[in-house]
């Protein structure tokens, strides 16, 4: 099986498992779409570099620029589409067998915490790119239930006034967001994820930021791009149509 580095190896993998993870309870309706218009978020992140995250009324997508990367879904989510932008090659399966692939990973990668869960403060009231947010403190409860003053501490800052969509969709994105902003073991908070800073050697790091927001009429769907051709696993959808590669997910 091929060897790959961490953070290419898990990309795959870590977005099909929050596709299909239970989503943050709905945030309330605010600046409501009209037809025709998508939000579209132009974010930072430390490990994806720059992020675009656009939000319709049904389609949500998440493209990473710098793997050339785009994941969409839709209202009912029944299929799920990722493409590589740079190969121009994408990978298409029924929700279903992403499950299937998504568990088998999940058991062979279970994570141990010498924590026995974690601790978020009140909200507080901030501005994002001039958007009203809630902003909170998580810290890690020890074994013996006193709080760890640094280690994992995290710094959240998310907004109830965009309108996310319907269905599954209204949640896909915001859950890879969590995933790679090193939010996967903390509670749900709801909303759009637009700031996080966390704990980085001893350190609070800005890991994911939003530095402008803007609404935009654009057509958004769960397409194939014309000349893209179809990749047999998630391997060759990053690192080229190669048989000689293995499954991801650890098949031979």
């Amino acid at each position: 099986m091929l060897k790959m580095p961490f953070s290419k190896s898990l990309l795959v993998p870590l977005i099909i498992l929050v596709l299909l993870g239970s989503g943050a309870p709905p945030s309330p309706a605010g600046n409501k779409l009209k037809p025709g218009e998508v939000w579209v978020l132009h974010m930072s992140s430390n490990f994806l570099g720059n992020v675009t995250f656009n939000l319709s009324d049904a389609t949500t997508s998440i493209y990473m620029e710098k793997l050339g990367l785009e994941a969409f879904g839709d209202e009912k989510m029944t299929q799920i589409l990722i493409c590589n932008h740079r190969d121009k090659t994408y990978l298409q399966e029924p929700r279903s067998e992403w499950e299937k692939r998504a568990n088998k990973y999940k058991s062979k990668n279970k994570k141990t915490t010498s924590y026995s869960g974690y601790k978020v403060s009140k909200p507080k009231p901030a501005k994002v790119c001039g958007l009203n947010c809630s902003f909170v403190e998580v810290n890690a409860i020890r074994k013996d239930g006193t709080i760890e003053p640094q280690d994992q501490k995290k710094q959240i800052w998310v907004t109830q006034e965009l309108e996310t969509g319907k269905g599954v969709a209204k949640q896909f994105a915001m859950e890879i967001l969590r995933v790679f902003a090193q939010l996967e073991e903390t509670p749900k908070t709801g909303g759009v994820l637009l700031r996080l800073k966390a704990d980085k050697s001893r350190k609070l790091v800005t890991m994911l930021d939003t530095y402008k927001i803007e609404k935009v009429k654009k057509s958004l769907e769960v397409k194939i791009p014309k000349g893209y051709h179809r990749v047999k696993d998630e391997v060759a959808l990053l690192w080229g149509d190669d048989s000689s590669t293995g499954d991801m997910f650890g098949s031979p």
